[in-house]
């Protein structure tokens, strides 16, 4: 009967790790949002309206921008924001950093930054963003 049980242990200790895998990233997932879900939805054009109109970036161009950046971030578009901080709000809790998004959005802003000749360190905000790679697109 020993024999049995012992027979049972890998399978039963890889699915408890397996558990812990799955729960972990859920998790992760979830703590970025807990601080943006309390936020109410604004649809993109209200956004383009009240923060971008008058940027010298067209609407087309702004949402190409703002959908790449909320995909990238796996965050709904309505609910990112103009003032939303890369290092702040957009990274996730102390812990949880592994396998996030944030990283492959700083990757892609260095790689932008630098075929366009612009300091990494000037884009702070999803704002900064846009505005930099925005006015690039429609020059």
């Amino acid at each position: 009967m020993s024999s049995q049980i012992l027979g049972w242990l890998p399978l039963v200790l890889a699915l408890l790790g397996a558990g812990a895998v799955i729960y972990y990233f859920s998790r992760a997932h979830r703590s970025k949002e807990r601080g943006l879900e309390k936020r109410p939805r604004i649809s993109s054009r209200e956004i383009y309206d009240a923060h971008f109109l008058n940027s010298g970036i067209g609407e087309p161009e702004f949402t190409r921008l703002w959908k790449e950046l909320s995909d990238a971030l796996e965050i709904p578009q309505g609910v990112l924001l103009p003032s939303d901080r890369f290092s702040v709000e957009l990274t996730p809790l102390k812990g949880l950093e592994f396998n996030d998004p944030i990283h492959d959005v700083r990757r892609m802003i260095e790689s932008r930054c630098k075929s366009a000749g612009v300091n990494p360190t000037s884009i702070g905000t999803v704002r900064d963003y846009i505005v930099a790679f925005g006015r690039r697109a429609e020059s």
